[in-house]
């Protein structure tokens, strides 16, 4: 979920929370604290996403493939340290945030001749650009609830133990399928490329 995802959101998760700790299981404040650090990570991570089109815009797009695909893993690794040291899910949270970090300055570091002479904002164009790309906001929102409904429907039937152990295991699962999805998606340009100009 990146940021132009989450804030038209957060009413709604705040609204969700507050009616989940009133009326029916609430939720332990650590959980609620991990949520809140999640939510901070995703400035970072928005960021990232940014600076990975501007990467796929020249044509470069093995490097935020690279940096994605070791980073993916470093957070996987880095929430399993956490774990074993018992910071739980809080520990999870701040591996996410200084992993989103740490991927954004090298990302930043990478982009410095890319990013030479680039104007200030031109708010006409970020609102055409944002009223003609809100549809696939939309669509990539609802796929984002669809691909995760199954923790609510798991929390539900067999409670918070069970939910954080198939995330483990899904978590290794994701870590490994990055790796051929951003490789496909850094040849997809050259590929694009190509098959328009040499049939």
């Amino acid at each position: 979920l990146s940021l132009h995802d989450a804030l038209p959101i957060f009413p709604l998760l705040m609204a969700f929370l507050f009616a989940r700790q009133a009326l029916g299981d609430p939720l332990n404040p650590i959980v609620l604290w991990a949520l809140a650090l999640f939510y901070v990570g995703l400035i970072p991570g928005s960021l990232s996403k940014g600076l990975t089109s501007l990467y796929y815009a020249f044509d470069r797009a093995e490097y935020p493939a690279v940096i994605t695909t070791l980073t993916t893993i470093s957070k996987v690794t880095g929430g399993l340290i956490a774990l074993l040291m018992g910071w739980g899910i809080v520990g999870l949270a701040g591996v996410s945030i200084v992993t989103n970090l740490i991927t954004l300055m090298i990302l930043l570091w990478g982009a410095r001749g890319m990013l030479d002479g680039v104007s200030r904002p031109q708010f006409g164009q970020i609102r055409a650009m944002a009223g003609g790309s809100w549809p696939l906001m939309v669509n990539h929102f609802l796929a984002t609830i669809f691909f995760q409904i199954d923790i609510i429907i798991l929390e539900a039937m067999k409670g918070e133990r069970i939910v954080g152990l198939y995330r483990v295991a899904y978590s290794w699962l994701l870590a490994i399928n990055v790796i051929p999805a951003f490789f496909t998606q850094a040849l997809m340009a050259t590929l694009s490329r190509q098959a328009h100009e040499d049939k």
